[in-house]
């Protein structure tokens, strides 16, 4: 005759009945601590740039495993130890970076940081050398 036993902790009770002995396995398992603390982010409170393109280091750090990792949206990528580099076109003036995390418990954080990106001509107006067409140059 074999008979098992379960609660709601996730322990089991096993028990096996022989005619002439009875054996009786207990298992015990630990469910871990639920986390209910967002994500870190850290990262500069502003950017500015002279050009274009943005660059921004950082780092996202938890107790538990970030899920998810975004930039204005878009999904992007962390490093091993948490840490990240963000390289993103802009346009000129003032715009406003939302970097967001998500762990696996559902704790979300989002950093809103402004930038500022002056002088942001992605390619200046050149004429072909022959001065053939009337095309740009790139």
């Amino acid at each position: 005759m074999v008979s098992f036993r379960t609660n709601c902790l996730a322990a089991w009770e096993l028990t096996l009945v022989e005619p002439a002995q009875k054996i009786t396995v207990s298992v015990t398992t630990s469910q871990p601590a639920a986390d209910d603390a967002a994500p870190v982010i850290d990262a500069p409170a502003t950017v500015q740039t002279d050009g274009p393109v943005i660059e921004l280091t950082g780092r996202v750090s938890d107790s538990s495993a970030i899920i998810e990792f975004t930039v204005n949206g878009a999904a992007a990528s962390l490093q091993a130890g948490g840490g990240f580099y963000i390289k993103r076109g802009v346009a000129q003036g003032q715009s406003e970076l939302v970097i967001a995390a998500l762990d696996e418990w559902g704790n979300r954080a989002e950093r809103r940081r402004p930038s500022d990106a002056k002088n942001c001509a992605r390619h200046p107006e050149r004429r072909h050398r022959s001065g053939e067409g009337g095309g740009f140059g790139i």
